[in-house]
Protein backbone atom coordinates (compact mmCIF):
# COMPACT_ATOMS: atom_id res chain seq x y z
CA UNK A 1 0.00 0.00 0.00
CA UNK A 2 1.13 3.51 -0.72
CA UNK A 3 -0.60 6.80 -0.09
CA UNK A 4 0.36 10.46 -0.46
CA UNK A 5 -1.82 12.97 1.37
CA UNK A 6 -1.64 16.76 1.19
CA UNK A 7 -1.40 18.41 4.63
CA UNK A 8 -0.92 21.86 6.15
CA UNK A 9 2.84 21.25 6.50
CA UNK A 10 3.27 19.55 3.13
CA UNK A 11 2.58 15.83 2.72
CA UNK A 12 2.13 12.59 4.62
CA UNK A 13 3.46 9.56 2.80
CA UNK A 14 2.41 6.10 3.98
CA UNK A 15 4.10 3.01 2.57
CA UNK A 16 3.77 -0.65 3.46
CA UNK A 17 4.08 -3.95 1.70
CA UNK A 18 6.52 -2.63 -0.90
CA UNK A 19 9.00 -5.38 -1.67
CA UNK A 20 9.69 -5.04 -5.40
CA UNK A 21 11.77 -2.38 -7.17
CA UNK A 22 8.89 -1.70 -9.57
CA UNK A 23 6.62 -0.79 -6.65
CA UNK A 24 9.22 1.55 -5.18
CA UNK A 25 9.87 3.14 -8.58
CA UNK A 26 6.11 3.78 -8.90
CA UNK A 27 6.06 5.41 -5.45
CA UNK A 28 9.09 7.49 -6.44
CA UNK A 29 7.29 8.67 -9.58
CA UNK A 30 4.13 9.56 -7.61
CA UNK A 31 6.08 11.47 -4.95
CA UNK A 32 8.16 13.45 -7.43
CA UNK A 33 5.13 14.22 -9.59
CA UNK A 34 3.10 15.39 -6.57
CA UNK A 35 5.94 17.53 -5.20
CA UNK A 36 6.66 19.09 -8.59
CA UNK A 37 3.07 20.32 -8.74
CA UNK A 38 3.31 21.69 -5.17
CA UNK A 39 6.13 24.09 -6.14
CA UNK A 40 6.92 25.56 -2.69
CA UNK A 41 8.82 24.49 0.45
CA UNK A 42 7.26 21.56 2.31
CA UNK A 43 7.79 19.08 5.11
CA UNK A 44 6.96 15.38 5.21
CA UNK A 45 5.74 12.76 7.60
CA UNK A 46 6.83 9.43 6.19
CA UNK A 47 4.96 6.59 7.86
CA UNK A 48 6.81 3.35 7.16
CA UNK A 49 5.83 1.54 10.35
CA UNK A 50 4.56 -1.46 8.39
CA UNK A 51 7.29 -1.57 5.76
CA UNK A 52 9.57 -4.59 5.82
CA UNK A 53 13.33 -4.00 5.83
CA UNK A 54 14.53 -2.90 2.42
CA UNK A 55 16.66 -4.84 -0.02
CA UNK A 56 19.81 -3.06 -1.26
CA UNK A 57 18.04 -2.26 -4.55
CA UNK A 58 15.12 -0.63 -2.72
CA UNK A 59 17.53 1.31 -0.49
CA UNK A 60 19.05 2.89 -3.62
CA UNK A 61 15.61 3.97 -4.87
CA UNK A 62 14.75 5.47 -1.47
CA UNK A 63 18.02 7.44 -1.56
CA UNK A 64 16.98 8.82 -4.95
CA UNK A 65 13.60 9.83 -3.50
CA UNK A 66 15.24 11.62 -0.57
CA UNK A 67 17.72 13.46 -2.77
CA UNK A 68 14.90 14.53 -5.11
CA UNK A 69 12.78 15.73 -2.18
CA UNK A 70 15.65 17.83 -0.86
CA UNK A 71 16.19 19.40 -4.27
CA UNK A 72 12.47 20.23 -4.39
CA UNK A 73 12.64 22.37 -1.19
CA UNK A 74 12.13 19.80 1.57
CA UNK A 75 12.40 21.58 4.91
CA UNK A 76 11.94 18.69 7.37
CA UNK A 77 11.00 15.00 7.36
CA UNK A 78 9.64 12.94 10.23
CA UNK A 79 10.27 9.28 9.44
CA UNK A 80 8.08 6.98 11.54
CA UNK A 81 9.29 3.38 11.93
CA UNK A 82 8.81 0.37 14.21
CA UNK A 83 11.48 -2.05 13.05
CA UNK A 84 15.00 -1.79 14.50
CA UNK A 85 16.36 -2.73 11.07
CA UNK A 86 14.38 0.07 9.37
CA UNK A 87 15.61 2.51 12.01
CA UNK A 88 19.19 1.70 11.04
CA UNK A 89 18.37 1.74 7.32
CA UNK A 90 16.63 5.13 7.61
CA UNK A 91 19.62 6.59 9.45
CA UNK A 92 22.07 5.20 6.89
CA UNK A 93 19.96 6.39 3.93
CA UNK A 94 19.73 9.88 5.45
CA UNK A 95 23.48 9.95 5.96
CA UNK A 96 24.26 8.75 2.44
CA UNK A 97 21.73 11.05 0.75
CA UNK A 98 22.88 14.00 2.89
CA UNK A 99 19.40 14.62 4.28
CA UNK A 100 20.01 13.53 7.88
CA UNK A 101 20.08 17.09 9.20
CA UNK A 102 16.46 17.49 8.02
CA UNK A 103 15.31 14.03 9.10
CA UNK A 104 14.05 12.89 12.47
CA UNK A 105 13.49 9.17 12.91
CA UNK A 106 10.66 8.43 15.29
CA UNK A 107 10.43 4.93 16.75
CA UNK A 108 6.70 4.21 17.05
CA UNK A 109 7.42 1.02 19.02
CA UNK A 110 8.84 3.13 21.87
CA UNK A 111 6.82 6.32 21.46
CA UNK A 112 3.04 6.07 21.84
CA UNK A 113 2.53 9.70 20.82
CA UNK A 114 4.55 9.31 17.63
CA UNK A 115 1.90 11.13 15.58
CA UNK A 116 2.13 14.25 17.75
CA UNK A 117 5.93 14.16 17.76
CA UNK A 118 6.06 13.72 13.96
CA UNK A 119 3.55 16.53 13.41
CA UNK A 120 5.42 18.88 15.74
CA UNK A 121 8.65 18.35 13.80
CA UNK A 122 7.10 18.50 10.32
CA UNK A 123 4.77 21.44 10.94
CA UNK A 124 6.60 23.55 13.50
CA UNK A 125 10.25 22.39 13.68
CA UNK A 126 9.79 21.31 17.29
CA UNK A 127 12.79 19.13 17.95
CA UNK A 128 11.83 15.72 19.34
CA UNK A 129 13.05 15.17 22.89
CA UNK A 130 15.84 12.60 22.91
CA UNK A 131 16.83 10.47 25.86
CA UNK A 132 20.47 10.00 24.90
CA UNK A 133 23.07 11.69 22.74
CA UNK A 134 23.21 8.55 20.55
CA UNK A 135 19.54 9.01 19.65
CA UNK A 136 19.77 12.56 18.32
CA UNK A 137 17.84 11.73 15.14
CA UNK A 138 15.67 9.02 16.66
CA UNK A 139 12.87 9.26 19.21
Amino acid sequence: MKKIESTIYGFKITASGITEPEEMEQLKFEIIHTLAEHNRPFSLIIDIRDLVPLSPELVEIVKEIQISCRKMSLERAAIVVKSPVLIQQAAQIGFESITSKYDRIIDASKNSDWEEVAFAWAANAVEPVNSTVEEQTRV
